[in-house]
């Protein structure tokens, strides 16, 4: 009984509670509805509606981009997200390689040859025999390296000559070579052989490392002409086995300190500038002007625009008054603003007085320089040992 009665109880409960709701929404329903006020209009403008309309720019928002249900959570994922794999590429054929040649390598002496390059004909252990050292002083006729034998480490000074000579040409010079190879004389530089590399030749020479009378600086009067006296003998001793120098000048002569006190002169390059200029290096038309290897300023006159220049024992006198000039006046004598100039001068001018150059110089060796000088060669000294003879008689 009172289970029922509590049943009754909450049925009675629960159906005044819906009659109470539905008399709350009945009462809000009846309620007027509050006066929205009127939106205030806008202030007047000289512009309709239309027109405000019309000008009026619309600005897309772009949709936001779904979420990407595979990125990471992470910062790193978020700022540096992984890019999608690549597209499959179609397959093409891929062309062979193709190989360029390289270009070959230069001729010229200063670029090909290198310290610690070896030359020369084999060893017993089938290498090149000598190795190149340090470049020495070079001029235009090639390039000098102190060399050694790699046997036994002796060494000398190797020079490559200037310039491509053909198989003919490079004979004819080889041949020079060896009248010089034996031409013994004190004052003369040793030429030991000669060779080829790569087709450029070479020469073997006494390593003797000292200035020339050009670089020494000598300026006591009797020290210089004992100098070119010495190698005016050198020169006459070569005469008499009909070898011929053709580029005397102070450069050409080497003063080595001798045993005692005194100098060692010794005359180097026989024939070479001359053999570079009309073998290796001849004009290659009748009028193209010669290029001059031998230095201008000390060659006879009757050299210095032949087509074929003879080399003569008269021209190396000259030219060994033309070296004591330059020696004792510290200039050659004759100089040129340019090539054109310098050659008329030494043949159609006299070069000033040495004595009026520098006036310390006696009247006995401005005399032999002048006959030395000479520009008909017929009245030069007859030889170079007439020309040592002078000086050794000035010398006393």
């Amino acid at each position: 009984a009172t289970a029922d009665h509590l049943k009754a109880e909450n049925l009675k409960l629960e159906e005044a509670r819906r009659d109470l709701e539905r008399k709350l929404r009945e009462a809000e329903s009846a309620k007027p509805a509050a006066a929205m006020p009127a939106p205030k209009a806008p202030p007047a403008s000289s512009s309709s509606l239309d027109s405000l309309l019309e000008s009026a720019v619309t600005v897309p928002v772009p949709a936001a981009a779904p979420p990407n249900p595979s990125a990471a959570s992470s910062l790193d994922s978020i700022f540096d997200p992984e890019p999608p794999p690549p597209a499959p590429r179609p397959k093409t054929s891929v062309p062979a390689l193709q190989t360029v040649p390289a270009p070959a390598p230069s001729r010229n002496p200063e670029t090909t040859l290198r310290p610690q390059h070896t030359f020369g004909p084999p060893a017993e252990d089938g290498q090149p025999k000598y190795v190149l050292h340090e470049l020495l002083p070079t001029d235009e006729m090639g390039v000098i390296y102190r060399a050694s034998e790699r046997s036994n480490g002796r060494q000398f000074s190797v020079r490559f000559l200037s310039g491509q000579a053909g198989e003919a040409q490079t004979q004819a010079i080889e041949r020079e070579v060896e009248k010089l190879i034996a031409l013994p004389h004190p004052n003369i530089l040793h030429v030991q052989g000669s060779g080829r590399r790569k087709n450029r030749l070479y020469l073997a020479m006494d390593l003797v490392q000292a200035p020339t009378l050009a670089r020494a600086k000598i300026h006591d009067l009797k020290r210089v002409c004992a100098i070119v006296r010495d190698a005016a003998a050198a020169v006459h001793y070569a005469h008499e086995e009909q070898i011929f120098h053709g580029d005397l000048h102070p450069d050409n002569i080497i003063v080595a300190p001798g045993a005692g006190k005194g100098d060692v002169a010794l005359v180097k390059d026989f024939a070479l500038a001359y053999l570079i200029e009309t073998l290796i290096l001849p004009p290659t038309a009748p009028k193209e002007p010669r290029k001059h290897v031998r230095n201008v300023a000390y060659l006879p006159p009757e050299q210095v625009d032949a087509a074929k220049p003879k080399l003569s024992v008269a021209g190396d006198v000259y030219a060994l008054g033309a070296t004591l000039y330059a020696a004792l006046a510290a200039k050659p004598p004759f100089e040129g603003k340019d090539a054109a100039q310098l050659r008329t001068r030494v043949m159609f001018t006299e070069p000033v007085a040495l004595n009026k150059v520098r006036p310390d110089v006696p009247e006995a060796v401005t005399t032999v320089v002048r006959r030395a000088m000479v520009k008909e060669s017929g009245l030069r000294y007859a030889n170079a040992g007439q020309l040592a003879d002078a000086l050794t008689k000035f010398l006393g």
